[in-house]
């Protein structure tokens, strides 16, 4: 995507939540969407989710959403919106810690995409702000 045009922004999504997107548009293009729920309250969580999905399903392409949900994918309102939009989670049980298995800890960081988008070669930096890099496969 090094020289492909791309649009972006930022959905505000409650007072206190942004969420950073760009959309590239190249041969396929893509929307990816960085949110970061982590510590929000449930009914905080559930009016960002709704708004989400709004988003999401206006798109004519295809979404990647990433970022720490702040609750686990079997969480009703993820899972929720999880099925709404018809996305799926794309990687492993990630923790923001980078370890993959912490006992008495519940997953919340997620990649999210279509069924024909795979995800690979997954990153978290804990110490940049939860960087994240990975690559897109479609």
């Amino acid at each position: 995507f090094d020289n492909a045009p791309t649009s972006s922004g930022t959905l505000i999504l409650s007072d206190n939540h942004i969420a950073p997107y760009t959309k590239i548009v190249d041969n396929n293009p893509l929307m990816i969407i960085k949110i970061n729920l982590k510590n929000t309250k449930t009914k905080t969580q559930k009016k960002i989710l709704n708004q989400l999905k709004h988003f999401i399903t206006k798109q004519d392409c295809p979404v990647i959403i990433f970022g720490d949900f702040g609750a686990p994918s079997w969480n009703r309102y993820v899972r929720k919106f999880i099925l709404q939009t018809r996305l799926n989670v794309k990687n492993k049980i990630l923790f923001t810690d980078n370890s993959n298995y912490k006992f008495f800890k519940l997953p919340s960081f997620y990649i999210l995409g279509f069924n024909n988008m795979g995800v690979d070669n997954i990153k978290i930096d804990n110490k940049n702000d939860q960087t994240i890099k990975f690559d897109i496969l479609y």
